[in-house]
């Protein structure tokens, strides 16, 4: 982000001889109402305190581009060390060869140019560039540094929160399968006979326990996916068998809104490599959808048929209700 740069900078010069130091603090002062740090205002302070921290560093030349090249990168290390973190940028200047530019810039340097083509224009442009580029960075960091503590702390929710489902929905299983196996007798008429509208009634409770006992199975499946341990238990398994889990389920819910139920298999399928489990429950979650986007519900089909042309078993849903509108379909995929 761009900032005003009318207010006064800290300009640290370095090496050279003092006539060539005393030279760019004049061209330093020509360009910006700046304060310019020399030698004599102690380095060590200027990379210990954040108050003495310059906005940025001219390097002036040595008796070799190679030896400006080492203390750069000395210079970088010093400011780089705790409790700082990062070095202002710094300008460095070179005998005018462009090899030696490239290398002072590959060093660490925001830009380097010639001590004779040096200017106030020329500087106060350099200045401006890497002041501006050094605050964005620093306010980057920051920026950084705030969103990873965010991150860290909604981390932390977040595990909270999965801790929680996973202890309720355990804590939910024991009563639900308690609730859903009692009804189930009652319904079954193993502790006397029922009337029909008791069994509907029985049926709605079988029907709901059921529900929700699918919804903590999804939650704790949700979980375990986002955990990377979500099980998955494949074998060849027959199709009947998917169908006739799922019959378990739906049967109580297919009694209780009073609709007909109907499994069409065809006698002659193929085994089928999947986990049965998670089938028989995404045929659950299929049929339940369909139904509660129907207003008139008449019949629910589950079928399985062979594909031949692909070497695989399709088992659909389908239901007799008359018409499902726009919206419905929408949901219901």
């Amino acid at each position: 982000m761009s900032q005003n740069l009318t207010e006064k900078l800290h300009i640290l010069i370095l090496g050279a001889s003092p006539v060539q130091r005393s030279r760019a603090a004049r061209l330093v002062r020509l360009a910006w109402a700046m304060s310019v740090l020399t030698e004599s205002e102690s380095l060590d302070a200027a990379t210990q305190s954040d108050a003495r921290r310059p906005n940025c560093i001219v390097m002036l030349p040595n008796e070799s581009d190679s030896a400006v090249v080492d203390e750069i990168r000395e210079l970088r290390n010093k400011f780089s060390a705790p409790p700082r973190g990062q070095a202002p940028p710094i300008l460095a200047m070179c005998d005018g060869n462009a090899d030696n530019a490239a290398e002072l810039i590959e060093a660490g340097a925001a830009d380097a140019f010639s001590m004779e083509t040096l200017s106030a224009d020329r500087l106060r442009s350099s200045v401006r560039l890497a002041v501006e580029l050094d605050r964005s960075r620093t306010e980057a960091r920051r920026a950084q540094a705030h969103l990873e503590t965010q991150n860290h702390h909604l981390l932390q929710l977040n595990q909270l929160a999965k801790d929680f489902v996973d202890q309720v929905s355990e804590e939910f299983r024991s009563p639900l399968s308690v609730i859903r196996e009692s009804a189930s007798i009652l319904y079954d008429g193993l502790l006397g006979s029922l009337a029909n509208e008791q069994k509907e009634y029985v049926a709605i409770v079988i029907d709901r326990a059921s529900d929700l006992a699918v919804q903590v199975d999804d939650l704790v499946d949700m979980s375990r996916l986002e955990a990377g341990s979500l099980p998955v238990r494949r074998s060849f398994t027959s199709v009947n068998e998917i169908m006739e889990q799922a019959r378990t389920t739906l049967q109580y819910k297919a009694v209780a809104g009073r609709m007909r139920m109907d499994f069409r298999a065809d006698p002659i399928l193929p085994e089928v490599f999947c986990d049965p489990d998670r089938a028989a429950r995404i045929i659950v979650h299929l049929a339940m959808h369909a139904m509660k986007f129907c207003a008139e519900r008449r019949q629910l089909a589950i079928w399985a048929r062979p594909d031949p042309d692909r070497n695989r078993v399709r088992i659909g849903v389908s239901l007799d209700a008359g018409r499902i509108d726009a919206e419905g379909v929408r949901q219901l995929l």
